[in-house]
């Protein structure tokens, strides 16, 4: 039993300095938004370009053709899409929840009104009704 128990407080030991390690490594390390702001500029710095250019011929003519028809209908797309958001935007959705305020708030008042009826109702039910006091009794 002693073995173990030596054993075991030598791991504690271990743990506990490799617990602080790490927390002293995470000091030095800086934050993950640090590290991966200093390795894009680190690879941004490294990046090779390379270009070719081709010489003018009827099928890069013709590429060079679709790839602006290209743009223009992406263009047009995206030109599209707003105005189907703007129409969207106008439609009678608004409308509704407006509907659906004005019947909460009358609804709202025909309940007010039907209790008011009904409290009158029984006051007035009560008013020749003989009481009697149950306390003395």
């Amino acid at each position: 039993m002693h073995r173990n128990e030596l054993l075991r407080r030598e791991f504690t030991i271990l743990a506990f300095l490799a617990a602080v390690g790490f927390f002293g490594y995470g000091l030095y390390a800086g934050a993950p938004a640090i590290i991966a702001r200093d390795s894009s500029a680190l690879l941004g710095a490294a990046s090779v370009s390379m270009s070719a250019a081709v010489p003018p011929n009827e099928y890069s003519e013709l590429a060079a053709q679709l790839q602006q028809k290209k743009e223009a209908l992406d263009q047009k797309a995206i030109d599209l899409a707003a105005r189907e958001a703007a129409d969207a935007r106008a439609t009678p959705t608004d409308y509704l929840g407006v509907v659906s305020f004005v019947m909460s708030v009358l609804l709202f008042l025909l309940i007010a009104v039907n209790f008011y009826f009904d409290a009158r109702r029984d006051i007035a039910a009560t008013r020749g009704a003989l009481l009697v006091d149950l306390r003395n009794h």
